[in-house]
């Protein structure tokens, strides 16, 4: 009985000597490695002891509302006569120009033309009217008003320009007589014509 206790100790021994050397462990973990899995150990063949350590994901900021210094342009609406004339460079005022020009063709009877073509000079300075309705009897005008800032655009101011854009009603409650059209514009698209056509005559530069 003595011998065998003598004998398990011994073993116990040299057991754990063998067991304490870094080889022997790092031998004895790469035969668990599968049962551990690969997150339990680093780049190298060696044992990691504990849990494995997880970097935390970069963190991204979510960007807010831009400041007014960040370069997006504000645009407050002038509210009636007497307001600033926009100026040509602005965003708003190129679409309005687009809208006026290209899109509506608003200078096809705003504007008086000399031998054929339009005289830029007075671009949507009103003008004789060069087309009629086969009725005599026809509601029609003879001619077109100054659209400008130095027109009807001036006295109206651009709220009652939008409104009138956004409804087809003028600030009297009627309606354009033909052959002017009724606009039923957004929002968007009304404010950028008035900002145009406010421009006009600021400067004698409204044209194409």
């Amino acid at each position: 009985m003595r011998v065998r206790y003598l004998v398990a100790l011994v073993f116990g021994a040299l057991l754990l000597a063998v067991v304490a050397t870094p080889s022997a462990r790092a031998c004895w973990w790469g035969h668990q490695r599968p049962y551990y899995g690969p997150a339990y150990y680093g780049p190298s063949y060696g044992p990691v002891y504990g849990p494995p350590v997880v970097a935390a994901p970069p963190a991204y900021a979510i960007p807010g509302p831009l400041p007014p210094s960040a370069g997006v342009p504000t645009v407050q609406a002038p509210t009636g006569g007497g307001q600033s004339a926009p100026r040509g460079g602005d965003p708003l005022v190129q679409r309005g120009k687009y809208l006026v020009l290209e899109v509506a063709h608003c200078d096809h009877c705003h504007t008086p033309q000399e031998s054929g073509k339009h005289d830029e000079s007075k671009l949507l300075r009103g003008a004789t009217l060069p087309i009629r309705p086969k009725d005599p009897k026809a509601e029609w005008a003879d001619k077109s008003p100054d659209i400008t800032r130095g027109g009807l655009a001036g006295k109206l101011g651009e709220n009652a320009i939008v409104k009138f854009l956004m409804t087809g009603k003028d600030p009297a409650g009627n309606t354009p007589r033909p052959p002017m059209p009724t606009y039923h514009l957004n929002e968007d698209d009304a404010r950028a014509v008035a900002r145009y056509l406010l421009s006009v005559g600021a400067d004698d530069k409204g044209g194409r």
